[in-house]
């Protein structure tokens, strides 16, 4: 063999011997200083470890961030299309009413008001008159079906600040003497601009501002299918005037003050002939209704019952205040006036109530005082009504006066066994003559049920009255008798 291919090879073998004892020499080293903190592998490890968990929160603070960012992204696009829909689009829904808007440049609102009523009546002549309804001693018993009210209403807003409201009542008075079922009535008609929320003018025909019940029985809100009887002489109903109206401070007080024509005015026209006496010519009204809301809100007494279960009491206190002048004499200029008719006066000296109303013949004057509260279910209405009546002669046959003062007031509760479903009403007024003995009372008892709220109930009432004043025949009263008579009434409102 050749010598210098051997050495060639001893030279080689040695090279690799070498490099793989050094190589095992360091790998043990890098174990050994794998375990020493102090050491440049570990404090590498170290690092790596920092950088490791550095790179994890950055990644966490980039999601989080891509969320926000998204977020805010949608929100702010979905609060520019809201306001392009706003400003530009037409939309349309229901909220307390079916609406359709443009913007804040018009908004119109539909309601709607149904009721329908099934009434039993039983009256006895308990005076004895032979020529009254009955006749004799007899008792007589009537019955029958009637809508009160079959109320349609639109109304709204222009250019924010542009009000006006248009309802028509379809409904009969349920009267069983003179039923008028289907005969149109104008209630509310009326446009106005709104200053302010403490400042708001209308003109038109409307209710006129004196007692909240005939707002709350429109609305559908009425714990009874009818008003307490006596309160029935003092409510003026609906005039054509004009109005100032508006909410003082943080809803804490209201306020209305109405110029018109005089009591349920609205459906009298202009005459085409003056000297006939049909048309408004001298009569004058002037009416004003303050509320202060001492708990609660304006919201909170839209209707009477506590449908809303309030856990805090909640009160308010109102006050309304009335004048009115009318001149029924012959010699009236350019005509004879007579549409201010005065129900439920006492007659002087025999027993029992004029039997037909009196037509104001000089001023009125009227006064009334309620409160209402609400508490976990609990409701509570009181109210007192006082007018003069002044004429220019005898008011009333065989009292030689020519100024009469007339007096009503009602208690009324209700309490819900089950609450915003079942509910238990309760009511007692009476009417008074002043200086005369005869006085009207009336026991009422309701057992309501509440479907929808507000929107669908059932109301059923029984009803005493001893000695019928003859302020209404809706319920087949007839003036100086007994009645006691039922009431089952449905409503729809929308």
């Amino acid at each position: 063999m050749n010598c210098k291919r051997m050495t060639n090879r001893k030279s080689r073998g040695i090279q690799a011997a070498v490099v793989y004892g050094a190589a095992l020499g360091l790998a043990a080293s890098g174990a050994r200083a794998s375990g020493d903190p102090n050491s440049i592998a570990g404090q590498v490890a170290a690092l790596q470890g920092q950088i490791h968990a550095l790179n994890s929160k950055v990644a966490a603070l980039k999601a989080q961030e891509n969320s926000a960012v998204r977020q805010i992204v949608e929100e702010t696009l979905k609060a520019s299309a809201t306001q392009a829909a706003a400003n530009s689009g037409l939309t349309a829904g229901y909220d307390n009413g079916f609406y359709v808007r443009s913007g804040k440049t018009f908004c119109l609102t539909f309601n709607g008001l149904l009721q329908a009523r099934y009434t039993y009546s039983h009256v006895e002549n308990i005076i004895g008159d032979p020529g009254s309804a009955l006749g004799g001693n007899e008792a007589g018993d009537m019955q029958g079906f009637g809508m009160p009210n079959a109320l349609l209403t639109a109304g709204g807003t222009l250019f924010q600040h542009i009000l006006f409201k248009f309802a028509g009542n379809f409904g009969s008075t349920s009267s069983f003497t003179s039923p008028t079922a289907g005969t149109f009535q104008l209630v509310d008609a009326w446009g106005g601009y709104s200053f302010a929320p403490w400042l708001n003018v209308r003109a038109g025909s409307m209710i006129i501002p004196f007692a909240p019940i005939k707002t709350m029985a429109n609305n559908g809100g009425s714990e009874f299918p009818d008003f307490a009887t006596s309160s029935l002489p003092f409510l003026p109903g609906y005039g054509l005037g004009a109005d100032i109206y508006g909410v003082v401070g943080p809803g804490k007080l209201t306020y209305s003050v109405m110029l018109n024509d005089g009591s349920n005015s609205q459906n009298l026209v202009d005459s085409a002939s003056p000297v006939s006496g049909t048309g408004r010519d001298n009569r004058l009204g002037l009416y004003t209704r303050e509320q202060f809301f001492g708990a609660g809100k304006p919201i909170d007494f839209l209707d009477e019952p506590d449908l809303q279960w309030h856990k805090h009491l909640v009160w308010t206190v109102g006050v309304g205040l009335g004048y009115e002048s009318q001149n029924s004499s012959a010699n009236a200029f350019p005509g004879a006036q007579s549409s201010t008719k005065i129900t439920g006066l006492s007659t002087a000296p025999s027993p029992g109530f004029l039997a037909a109303p009196y037509t104001l013949n000089g001023d009125l004057y009227r006064v009334t005082l309620d409160w209402r509260s609400k508490y976990r279910g609990w409701s509570f209405f009181p109210a007192v009504f006082y007018q003069q009546i002044n004429g220019t002669g005898t008011v009333i046959p065989g009292f030689p006066k020519s100024s009469v003062a007339q007096y009503g007031y009602y208690i009324q509760s209700g309490y819900f066994l089950v609450p915003h479903k079942w509910e238990i009403a309760g009511r007692f007024d009476q009417l008074i003559t002043d200086g005369l003995p005869n006085v009207m009372e009336e026991y009422a008892l309701g057992l309501n049920y509440y479907l929808c709220g507000e929107n669908a109930k059932i109301q059923t009432a029984v009803t005493f009255i001893p000695n019928e004043a003859g302020l209404t025949n809706n319920v087949g009263s007839v003036v100086n008798t007994q009645d006691i008579y039922g009431e089952i009434q449905f409503q729809l409102k929308f």
